[in-house]
């Protein structure tokens, strides 16, 4: 009759086996934080109609990166260099605008959701 052979782990051993998993547990949360879209919200900015010519937004990305922007049928544009700032637009035209902000992560990343603000100019 043959012995069937057993695995013993000295129970030293056990709590090194136990980082190891921890460890790697940790590693793969943080991969899929990292591949996480940021989320972009305008935190300061005018709000319905206004008589000033000029608009000065705050604006802030959940990610670490910089923050694009666009005012009307504009092209975006980096308009941070941070993950938040503020950002002024000057020599408004009367009448209605639209400004949005997205975040881009460090990854490139970009958010598919912008930040929206509508307002309108009184002349």
């Amino acid at each position: 009759m043959t012995k069937t052979p057993t695995l013993k782990t000295p129970r030293r051993r056990l709590p090194v086996l136990l980082a190891v998993f921890a460890f790697a547990a940790l590693i793969l949360a943080a991969s899929a934080w990292a591949a996480t879209r940021p989320n972009t919200v305008i935190h300061y900015g005018p709000v319905g109609t206004v008589s000033s010519h000029r608009a000065t937004f705050h604006v802030a990305s959940s990610k670490p990166g910089y923050v694009q922007c666009k005012r009307d049928a504009r092209a975006w544009y980096k308009c941070t260099s941070a993950a938040s700032g503020f950002v002024t637009l000057r020599n408004l035209r009367c009448g209605s605008h639209t400004f949005r902000a997205r975040g881009v992560a460090r990854s490139g990343l970009k958010d598919l959701t912008p930040a929206v603000r509508t307002w309108r100019i009184r002349c």
